[in-house]
C-alpha cells in the first residue's frame, strides 16, 4: 500500500545543481583520469571524496531514462538543485538521510533509510534537497522518462495514486511524494546492483537486466487498489519524537523494546507511536529494525569480523537464527558474504 507524503518546512539555501543535462554530459565526459570510469557508451562512475570506496555512478537506458546509484560517507553536508523534468522517480535508500523541499510549496519531508519512495516533480518547480555532513548515504534511483513509464505501467495505471497516474497524460501540475515497503524483494535486488564486480559492456547489460527485475517488483507493489490511509495528525513534537525511534533503531539496531515500554520511554501514545512511524518512515518499527540489523551485519561481514561475531553484535543469541534471517533477507548466507571477502583482499 502506498501512503502519500506531506511536505512541511523551508528549504535552505543551494549549493549544486543535479539536472539530466548534466548528468548525460558527465556521462559522455571523457577525460582519462580516475574521475570518470566509462567502460561503455552510456555508463558514467565517479570516485568521490571520502573512502576510496565512495563512489557515484549512472547509467542512461534507452530513451534516456537515468540508472544513479550513490555509495557514500558524508562529511562536509551537501545541498543539491533538481529541476522539474519530465521524469518519475522511484528511489531506494538503503541508509542516510535527506529533507526535500519543493519551490513554490510550504513544508519540507525528511527521508530517511531504508526506504522506498516514489515522486513526481512538476516540471516548473525545482526541487531542493538537504543531505547533512555526516552519516553513510546508500541509495539507488530510477528516473523513468514519461514514454518508458507508461510502456512499463500501462496495465497497473488505473490502480496508481491519482496524482502518479495523471503524470502518464502530461498532466503534472501537482507533485506527488509518495513512500512504500522497502520490500526485500526490492533490497535484494537493489543490493546485488551495489555489490557487482562486472565492468564495462557486462556490467551495463546486468544492470538494465537489474532495473527492469527493479521496475516489475514495483509494478506488482502498485496493482493493489490505491486507497488513501487515515492520516494521524502529528505535531512538530510528535514529529521529534518518532525521528527519534529512527535514531534509537540505528545506535542499537539489535535491541528493540516492546512498544509499550518505547510509547512509556518517549511520552507518547502508543498507537500514535506505531502508526505515526509507519506514517512518516513507511515501514513498521520491526522492519526498521530489521534492515538496520541486516545492513550493519552486512558491514560488519564485509570489514572482517566472523559470522558468529556478527551474530553476537547484531543480537542473535544463535547463530543459526541469524544465518537463517540474513538469508531471508539478502538471498545470500553470511558465510557466503565472508568469503567473498576474503577472496577480494
Amino acid at each position: 500500500m502506498i501512503s502519500s507524503l506531506p511536505l512541511r518546512s523551508p528549504a535552505e539555501p543551494l549549493t549544486r545543481t543535479m539536472s539530466s543535462s548534466a548528468i548525460f554530459d558527465s556521462v559522455r565526459k571523457r577525460d582519462g583520469s580516475d574521475r570518470c570510469w566509462d567502460g561503455v557508451r552510456g555508463a558514467a562512475r565517479f570516485i568521490v571524496p571520502g573512502s576510496p570506496d565512495d563512489f557515484e555512478e549512472f547509467f542512461i537506458l534507452d530513451r534516456e531514462s537515468i540508472v544513479a546509484l550513490r555509495d557514500t560517507r558524508c562529511t562536509v553536508a551537501e545541498q543539491h538543485l533538481y529541476p522539474g523534468e519530465d521524469y518519475v522517480k522511484f528511489h531506494i535508500r538503503f541508509s542516510g538521510n535527506s529533507t526535500i523541499s519543493l519551490e513554490g510549496y510550504s513544508g519540507s519531508q525528511e527521508i530517511s533509510g531504508p526506504a522506498f519512495g516514489i515522486m513526481v516533480q512538476p516540471r516548473e518547480r525545482l526541487k531542493v534537497e538537504h543531505i547533512p555532513g555526516c552519516g553513510h548515504q546508500r541509495w539507488l534511483t530510477i528516473l523513468l522518462t514519461r514514454e518508458d513509464f507508461v510502456d512499463m505501467f500501462e496495465s497497473t495505471l488505473p490502480h496508481l495514486p491519482p496524482s502518479l497516474a495523471a503524470f502518464s497524460t502530461g498532466k503534472t501540475g501537482q507533485p506527488f511524494i509518495g513512500s512504500a515497503q522497502l520490500t526485500r524483494a526490492l533490497s535484494q535486488t537493489a543490493t546485488a546492483m551495489f555489490s557487482s564486480q562486472l565492468h564495462g559492456s557486462t556490467r551495463r547489460l546486468f544492470f538494465e537486466a537489474k532495473t527492469l527485475e527493479l521496475l516489475s517488483i514495483i509494478s506488482s507493489q502498485l496493482t493493489q487498489k490505491y486507497v488513501p490511509e487515515k492520516r494521524l495528525t502529528l505535531t512538530a513534537r510528535d514529529g521529534d519524537k518518532l525521528r527519534e525511534v529512527f535514531r534509537l533503531l540505528e545506535d542499537d539496531p539489535a535491541t528493540l523494546p516492546s512498544m509499550g515500554v518505547l510509547a512509556r520511554q518517549l511520552g507518547m501514545n502508543r498507537d500514535k507511536l506505531i502508526k505515526g512511524f509507519k506514517q512518516m518512515h513507511g515501514q513498521t518499527i520491526t522492519e526498521a529494525s530489521l534492515a538496520l540489523r541486516m545492513h550493519r551485519a552486512r558491514e560488519l561481514l564485509h570489514s572482517g569480523e566472523s559470522v558468529t561475531r556478527v551474530a553476537d553484535l547484531t543480537g542473535y543469541a544463535y547463530i543459526g537464527n541469524f544465518s537463517a534471517a540474513y538469508r531471508k533477507f539478502f538471498g545470500a548466507s553470511p558465510t557466503h558474504e565472508h568469503r567473498k571477502r576474503e577472496c577480494t583482499d
